[in-house]
């Protein structure tokens, strides 16, 4: 393990994160190998906590949502939070999201809800929610950025560039 963390620099800083540390060590357990990249790590961490995590364990969990919706959902919340410059949400804004993403299926919000805080990519305080690690969040909304015409992505590099030290990560993602 320390053997491959020595050969990936990027990967290092995200071992002084308890949460992080802790994927990091249970992706190379499960796989006996470190990903090659930062992105690729955040790729899988969202992958594993979406829902493999249950199929590399062979959990039975009464789930209803995939993960493919589970990504795009949190993806295009991460996305509306963070050009809102936030990092908690209150349930009305996921339901917009919901509508985004599955605008046919927007009544599942209480079942939906339910799954990602069970897999622990989503956390609930009260009536707020927000993501596990703020990194989930910035990954998330790099890959929310994903415009085939570029705009957004352009806006977004403007912003940092002027000094908008907020979008930071969502850039390095």
């Amino acid at each position: 393990f320390m053997k491959q963390l020595e050969l990936i620099p990027t990967l290092q800083p995200l071992m002084e994160v308890p949460l992080l540390a802790t994927l990091i060590i249970a992706v190379f357990r499960n796989l006996r190998r470190l990903p090659e990249s930062k992105i690729r790590l955040y790729e899988m961490f969202v992958e594993l906590m979406s829902g493999g995590w249950d199929l590399a364990k062979n959990v039975k969990r009464d789930v209803k949502f995939g993960s493919v919706i589970k990504i795009s959902l949190l993806s295009r919340l991460s996305g509306r939070l963070h050009i809102n410059q936030k990092r908690d949400c209150l349930q009305g804004e996921i339901q917009m999201a919901v509508r985004d993403v599955m605008p046919a299926d927007a009544v599942v919000l209480p079942d939906l809800l339910q799954e990602l805080i069970e897999d622990g990519l989503l956390v609930c305080s009260g009536d707020v929610y927000y993501f596990s690690h703020q990194s989930f969040q910035e990954y998330l909304a790099a890959r929310d950025l994903a415009d085939p015409s570029g705009r957004r992505q352009t806006q977004v590099l403007k912003w940092y560039l002027e000094g908008n030290e907020w979008w930071r990560e969502v850039v390095l993602f």
